[in-house]
């Protein structure tokens, strides 16, 4: 079902939510799609919500086109006896992957071709390409730039201890963070000028780092072993430390904005979740499998995809109840949901025939209960008047539903 609907279809719309919420069908959870692989799966990076690429073990590459429904292997060109520990895309045709062995590949026609490229160095943990020409790898010891699309790669040294990089975020082409831990060190080094100099931004974190994320310039968050995390607030300058209630290993992060987060981890820790910047954090696996999840990417803040051992792969879609949004229509995130004293309505709208919107709340029986205009960025729904249990809601513009789910009220 399409997710932008004539107003003359809103009683059956809301009629259809009725019927899937007494059905115990719960919207926006994750969900188990099928690889057609048991290979364990290390990677996934998605260039758009339809297509994302999946790195693995025993020569493992797929590709989906469709949101996941289908996965298609794609190895032309790879060594398939090796295991590919990452992959990072510029666009939905150019891509890269690295093994353990230290081979790169590049392809630039969606996974039919890849051909590997000047690499001089061994094994590799991450690759991250901030733009099209310019982009980082993580050997042992230091670390490895292309200033020409990937090409060629050459080693980049520093007198900082770089140790073993387990993961690079790179905010924009000058300001990036490299995470690095071994019987010496632990931590995050910082540069602001595209690498020519690094500074230490966290020392003397206790457990070895896995990966870092951040949704903002100023925000981000590094998780590791034995369940730690840390976050900075002001471009690193500082950390605290984080509770996430867990001891277990957490492999990858990913922050959709300053409140929302989700951490993939060891079994016992497969997906944690927190709503308030992650001051607290909750298991959001629903009814997807327990499993070690290894990689986690959300192409947009609707969309998520996760991957790990077993050739599991999961995907949330909480754009709407029914469907991804087209891709003119604005991008529409509701939370924390369930809500207490207020929900956060982020709209962002990139279409002016979009820009006077409302948030209309019904109750079961499909009795309006409260309307407010919507504004860009992120809208305050206070839930002061309303009282515990279900509520349906809808995004309207002018005479068009843009968005449709169900809203929880504690």
């Amino acid at each position: 079902m399409n997710a932008v609907k004539n107003l003359s279809t809103m009683k059956n719309i809301i009629l259809f939510i009725i019927a899937i919420a007494i059905s115990g069908n719960t919207l926006c959870q994750w969900t188990q799609l099928n690889s057609g692989t048991g290979q364990k799966l290390e990677d996934i990076d998605c260039p758009s919500t339809n297509v994302c690429y999946v790195a693995g073990d025993a020569g493992t590459i797929l590709k989906t086109t469709d949101g996941g429904q289908t996965w298609v292997s794609k190895t032309n060109g790879l060594d398939v006896t090796e295991y590919y520990n990452s992959i990072d895309c510029i666009d939905e045709n150019t891509c890269f992957t690295a093994h353990g062995n230290g081979g790169l590949y590049k392809t630039t026609d969606g996974g039919d071709t890849w051909v590997e490229k000047n690499m001089p160095a061994g094994s590799i943990t991450k690759i991250f390409m901030t733009n099209s020409s310019i982009g980082y790898a993580s050997p042992v010891g230091a670390y490895l730039k292309t200033i020409d699309g990937g090409e060629n790669w050459t080693w980049e040294t520093s007198s900082l201890h770089f140790g073993t990089n387990t993961s690079i975020f790179f905010f924009n082409q000058d300001t990036g963070y490299f995470a690095f831990g071994d019987a010496t060190d632990m931590g995050v080094i910082k540069t602001t000028d595209g690498g020519n100099n690094w500074s230490y931004s966290l020392t003397g974190i206790s457990c070895p780092p896995k990966a870092l994320h951040f949704s903002t310039i100023s925000f981000g968050i590094l998780v590791g072993s034995d369940g730690c995390a840390y976050r900075t607030t002001d471009q690193g300058a500082s950390w605290d430390t984080l509770n996430t209630g867990t001891s277990k290993i957490l492999e990858d992060i990913w922050c959709v904005d300053e409140d929302t987060c989700y951490i993939v981890g060891s079994t016992g820790a497969s997906m944690l979740k927190t709503t308030d910047g992650g001051n607290t954090w909750a298991s959001d696996l629903g009814s997807a499998p327990s499993a070690n999840y290894l990689s986690i990417d959300f192409p947009s803040q609707n969309v998520g995809y996760a991957v790990g051992w077993g050739g599991t792969i999961i995907k949330k879609d909480y754009s709407t109840g029914f469907g991804e949004l087209k891709d003119n229509s604005p991008s529409i995130n509701i939370f924390p949901n369930p809500a207490t004293e207020e929900t956060i309505i982020y709209y962002a709208a990139n279409n002016s025939s979009f820009n006077k919107s409302h948030f209309e709340v019904f109750d079961v029986l499909g009795k309006k209960v409260s309307s407010q205009e919507l504004n860009q960025g992120n809208n305050k729904l206070k839930n002061n008047d309303l009282f515990s249990g279900m509520y349906l809601y809808t995004v309207v513009s002018d005479n068009t539903i843009l968005q449709t789910g169900k809203l929880m009220v504690n």
